[in-house]
C-alpha cells in the first residue's frame, strides 16, 4: 500500500477559528504557535478530518462532493492538507497509530545570537531623542578586553555581533577591533554609526578601510531632508551622512542600511523613505520604534512620541511606505538600480511570521548588551536598568553572566503569569512585547491594543491559502522586498 493509502491526518478540535470577511477565516493555533488562513472549503476539509482520514480518502470525498476527477483534486488535497500539517491544524498518524504534530521552537531552546556592543559612549552629536546620549562619560572599552570578550562570545556560539556606541567609529582602536572581530567568528559583524566620520581624505580612507571586516552597516538618518534631519541630530549632520552612504555604495561586498526612529518632526517623511533609500543606494531600511529612556526627566517631549496614538500615525506612515514600495516595484525592478528591502521588525504584524514560539521578550536569552563600563544587560535598549544588571565582563567571564542574566529574564515575565497576556490569542507570538517600551518590566507592551489589531489587519491582506511559511516567500525577495531582519 502507498503512504497516502496508510497515513493518516486529524483536525484538532481546540483550534480557534477567527471569521474574517468574504468568508475567509483563520485556523489558529494558540499553543503551536501557528496559523493558517484559508476558505470556506478548507473548513469543510478540516471538518472531514474530525476523524482521521488518509489523503485518498479525502480525495475521495471532495472529488464526489464537487463533482472533479479524483485525479485533478488529489494533487490540490495533498498539498493543502500538507500545508495544514506544516500549520499544526491536523496532526499525522502512521501505520502503528503514532501522532507526529507541528509546534514552534521555544526561544528557550536556543543560546545567545548576539551581542551589542556599546564601544564607547562618547559622541560626536546631541540627538534630541537618544537613550544613549551620556554627558561627561566618554571613555572606550580596550581593544585587548574586547578580543577577550570576542573570543568568549565565539565558544558561546554567538551568531551576530553590534558594535555601536555613542559613535563608534571615534574608537581610536576601532579598525584593529574589527579585524580581531572578523579573524575569531564566523559570525555576522554589523556597525551602527551616525555618519559623521566622512569629510576628509583620511576618514573617507578609514571608512573604506573599515568595510572590510563587516557585513552590514547601518547609518542613522532622522529626516531624508537636510532642515529635517539637523534639527534633530545638528547642523551639518545630513550632509555627513548623506557622504557616508554614497561612500558605502562604492563597496559592494556589504550591506548597507538607513535607520531611522519616527518622531513628530519627521513622521510625514516615513513615505517617502523608500525613494530616499534609493537616492542614497541603501540595501535595507529600518525602522525604530521609540523606546522608554532611564531619565524620562531629560526627555521633557516624551509622552508626544510615547503614546498610543502617536503610535497609531507612526504604523500609518509605515503602511504607506510598503504601498510605496508595492506601487514602485514593478516600475523599477527591470531598470539598473539596486531596490532595498523593508525591514518588518518595526512592525509587530511582522510577529506571525517568525519561526519562534515566545513566552517573553527574547532579551537577555538571544541577546545581550555591554556598554562601554563593561556592564552587561539584556538589550542595548535596557541598558542602565539596575534591576537588569547581570553582571560585568571586566570581573567575569561573559558565560557566566549570560547565565545567570537568562535566568533572570526568562522569571523575571512569562505571558503564563500575565493577567492580561495569559488569555490573549496571540500571546505566543509577540511573548508580551518589547520590555523596553513596557512601561513596567513585568507587564505587556503598553501598545498591546494596537499589535492585536494589526494582526487581524495583516491576516485580512494576505492572499489564500497562506500559512507562516508560505507568507515568508511573498514578504521575502532578494532585493526590493519586505523582510524581517531581525529575531
Amino acid at each position: 500500500m502507498s503512504k497516502e493509502q496508510i497515513i493518516k491526518y486529524k483536525y484538532a478540535e481546540e483550534k480557534k477559528i477567527i471569521p474574517l470577511p468574504n468568508d475567509d477565516i483563520i485556523i489558529l493555533d494558540v499553543s503551536s504557535p501557528n496559523w493558517l488562513k484559508t476558505s470556506i472549503t478548507g473548513k469543510y476539509l478540516l471538518e472531514e478530518m474530525k476523524e482521521p482520514k488518509t489523503i485518498d480518502e479525502l480525495t475521495a470525498k471532495i472529488s464526489q462532493v464537487y463533482g472533479l476527477p479524483i485525479d485533478v483534486v488529489k494533487p490540490i488535497i495533498r498539498e493543502t492538507v500538507e500545508k495544514f500539517y506544516e500549520t499544526g491544524v491536523v496532526i499525522r498518524i502512521d501505520k502503528d497509530n503514532k501522532f507526529t504534530s507541528r509546534e514552534k521552537q521555544k526561544i528557550e531552546s536556543l543560546g545567545l545570537q548576539q551581542i551589542w556592543i556599546n564601544v564607547t559612549y562618547a559622541c560626536n552629536l546631541n540627538c534630541s531623542h537618544c537613550f544613549a546620549r551620556m554627558k561627561g562619560d566618554t571613555g572606550f572599552i580596550p581593544a585587548n578586553d574586547l578580543i577577550r570578550i570576542f573570543k568568549e562570545a565565539q565558544s558561546l556560539g554567538v551568531q551576530e555581533i553590534v558594535i555601536s556606541g555613542g559613535e563608534p567609529t571615534l574608537h581610536p582602536e576601532l579598525e584593529n577591533i574589527l579585524r580581531e572581530a572578523r579573524k575569531i567568528g564566523d559570525w555576522k559583524i554589523k556597525l551602527i554609526t551616525n555618519g559623521y566620520l566622512s569629510g576628509n581624505p583620511e576618514n573617507e580612507r578609514k571608512i573604506k578601510s573599515l568595510c572590510n571586516y563587516v557585513d552590514d552597516i547601518q547609518v542613522s538618518f532622522d529626516g531624508i531632508k537636510p532642515e529635517t534631519h539637523d534639527a534633530i541630530r545638528g547642523k551639518g549632520s545630513f550632509e555627513k551622512a548623506y557622504r557616508f552612504m554614497f561612500l558605502l555604495s562604492e563597496v559592494e561586498s556589504i550591506k548597507t542600511g538607513i535607520s531611522f526612529t519616527p518622531l513628530p518632526k519627521n513622521i510625514n517623511e516615513i513615505p517617502k523613505l523608500f525613494n530616499f533609500a534609493i537616492q542614497v543606494k541603501a540595501t535595507y531600511i529600518h525602522l525604530n520604534r521609540p523606546k522608554y529612556p532611564l531619565n524620562t526627566l531629560a526627555f521633557p517631549s516624551l509622552d508626544l512620541f510615547m503614546s498610543q496614538q502617536f503610535a497609531e500615525e507612526a504604523f500609518t506612515a509605515y503602511d504607506k511606505l510598503v504601498q510605496e514600495f508595492y506601487k514602485s516595484f514593478e516600475d523599477m525592478r527591470n531598470l539598473n538600480v539596486r531596490l532595498p528591502i523593508i525591514d518588518t521588525s518595526f512592525d509587530p504584524a511582522s510577529e506571525l511570521l517568525s519561526p519562534l514560539k515566545k513566552e517573553r521578550c527574547s532579551a537577555g536569552i538571544l541577546t545581550i548588551a555591554i556598554d562601554p563600563k563593561g556592564d552587561v544587560f539584556p538589550c542595548a535598549a535596557l541598558m542602565r536598568r539596575e534591576m537588569l544588571y547581570f553582571g560585568n565582563v571586566f570581573e567575569e567571564g561573559l558565560e557566566k553572566i549570560y547565565k545567570r542574566g537568562r535566568d533572570k529574564m526568562i522569571e523575571l515575565f512569562s505571558v503564563e503569569k500575565n493577567d492580561k497576556c495569559k488569555e490573549c490569542l496571540f500571546r505566543y507570538f509577540c511573548g508580551g512585547g518589547c520590555r523596553a517600551t513596557a512601561k513596567d518590566l513585568k507587564e505587556c507592551d503598553y501598545l498591546c491594543d494596537i499589535f492585536q489589531k494589526r494582526f487581524i489587519d495583516f491576516w485580512k491582506r494576505i492572499s489564500l491559502p497562506v500559512i507562516r511559511t508560505y507568507a515568508n516567500k511573498i514578504y521575502e525577495t532578494r532585493e526590493g522586498g519586505i523582510k524581517r531582519l531581525t529575531c
